[in-house]
């Protein structure tokens, strides 16, 4: 049971250019039985196979970090669901502190057993929105990311007062990304880029903005 899971997870994170050691293992296989687990009673995701948990979660989630050179110091990761793709982050980067903000109370529970599961003590969990967690505390990140949750430009106006100099802005986005890309010139204080990343064992493309 989940050995297919870790044969996809490793051999996808190798075409990705990450190095697993036996602790990153470790965890990404109790996060997985744990997910597995909880969604059970929660139903933290649709997704039923091994295979495509490994792949539409996990290394998806990891791609992120082919964009991540040099490597911030702090993140904030906004709508975190079940921890996709800050959680994983956090696993692939002991040295990165990272923030969670997920407002649904089962999942955020799903995030602090985990913390608490795995000894993640560079991973901070609020159960609040991004409008709570923004307006209770002042201080910025050098990273802020959401897989899904926000476009590019509501992420940007809802993050404002978080951002400091050099902070970078990291959206995983399909096939549309041009009109998102199109809304965001009306924003001429920040440099606008796109890079691709080919999500292993799959046709899908990854459109970071």
């Amino acid at each position: 049971m989940s050995g297919r899971f870790l044969e996809i997870l490793l051999k996808g994170a190798n075409e990705l250019g990450i190095s697993l050691n036996e602790s990153m293992e470790n965890n990404f296989l109790i996060y997985y039985q744990q997910l597995k687990r909880w969604s059970k009673a929660y139903n933290l995701t649709a997704l039923k196979t091994e295979e495509d948990i490994a792949v539409r979660l996990f290394l998806d989630s990891m791609a992120f970090s082919c964009l991540l050179s040099p490597l911030p110091r702090t993140a904030l990761d906004v709508g975190s669901g079940a921890g996709f793709p800050g959680l994983v982050l956090s696993i692939l980067h002991p040295e990165l502190e990272i923030v969670l903000v997920e407002p649904s109370k089962k999942k955020a529970a799903f995030l602090l057993s985990l913390k608490k599961r795995l000894s993640l003590d560079n991973l901070e969990v609020y159960d609040k929105t991004i409008e709570e967690y923004t307006s209770e505390h002042k201080r910025c990140f050098q990273l802020i990311t959401t897989r899904a949750l926000f476009s590019a430009k509501r992420l940007l106006r809802k993050t404002r007062q978080l951002h400091c100099s050099g902070t970078l802005l990291l959206l995983s986005k399909g096939p549309s990304y041009r009109k998102e890309l199109s809304q965001l010139k009306g924003y001429p204080d920040y440099t606008i880029s796109h890079r691709e990343v080919q999500i292993p064992f799959t046709g899908m493309v990854r459109h970071f903005i």
